[in-house]
């Protein structure tokens, strides 16, 4: 693959908040730029509400926005099940 991913965390709260920035490059090409914030919040005994803001910039077409955001999508789903599988075992 020819493309370039920087990542630059900006703020990052233990237990509360995620920022970082995301630049897509294809050589000296920016694709897509992105500000992603992840909230977590405690929502009772060993849960946590995440909420995930997706701030996208695409300088190619709406289409790298949609690959972006089904992205995050399929991360969250793979999350949701890894957390899910765990509780099923018993891990906290």
């Amino acid at each position: 693959m020819r493309w370039t991913l920087k990542v630059i965390y900006h703020y990052v709260t233990p237990d509360r908040q995620i920022t970082f920035t995301e630049e897509l490059w294809d050589g000296e090409q920016v694709l897509t730029v992105a500000l992603i914030t992840f909230d977590l919040k405690a929502i009772g005994d060993n849960k946590t509400a995440l909420t995930l803001t997706d701030q996208i910039t695409s300088f190619v077409g709406a289409d790298a926005v949609g690959g972006h955001r089904e992205d995050y999508t399929q991360a969250l789903a793979n999350l949701e099940q890894h957390v899910t599988v765990g509780a099923l075992r018993g891990e906290s």
